[in-house]
């Protein structure tokens, strides 16, 4: 188990550099990197989307792919994907995925918002720029993530573990 966890979540993480590797616009990376954090979430665990959670905000700084103004926000982008993953990941086996993906991405905008505004004291503009995209990224691409996991879960993975647990028939 320990080596399929290491090879699935390397293989995330490859496709989650490459997606900011491409140089997409903001309104495109957004989501698809948010689609990334719930399908490792989804496929390998909360740790694997928390990890992807830590590393596309640092890797977005690092490459220039976020202004370096909005450097003093990363902790709490990283907070913020921390909920949004951990919301998703406990909030699904009891209320459904789509449920999950509500609480996740308004709890990923609940911290962002409250980190940018009320601790760095942000000017609105640039808290805006910031906070507003990323409750729609969180939105859009974890209803693609579910589609996404879906379409797999029905074509590939079997009975495979979904969410730490196997897959059973009416999880699909």
């Amino acid at each position: 188990m320990k080596a399929q966890f290491i090879t699935r979540t390397a293989v995330l993480a490859a496709i989650t550099l490459a997606i900011q590797a491409l140089g997409l616009p903001p309104q495109c990376r957004g989501p698809a990197l948010n689609a990334m954090l719930l399908l490792s979430t989804i496929f390998v665990g909360p740790a694997a989307g928390l990890l992807m959670g830590v590393l596309a905000p640092w890797v977005a700084l690092a490459w220039e792919l976020m202004s370096p103004v909005l450097a003093p926000a990363l902790p709490f982008l990283v907070l913020a994907n921390a909920a949004y993953v951990l919301l998703f990941a406990w909030l699904s086996p009891l209320a459904g995925r789509y449920a999950a993906l509500l609480a996740g991405g308004i709890g990923k905008y609940a911290i962002l918002a409250g980190g940018v505004n009320f601790l760095l004291h942000l000017p609105r503009p640039l808290a805006a720029t910031l906070v507003t995209p990323e409750l729609f990224a969180a939105l859009l691409g974890g209803a693609v993530a579910l589609v996404i996991a879906q379409l797999l879960a029905n074509v590939v993975v079997g009975s495979e573990f979904v969410l730490g647990r196997k897959v059973k028939n009416h999880d699909r």
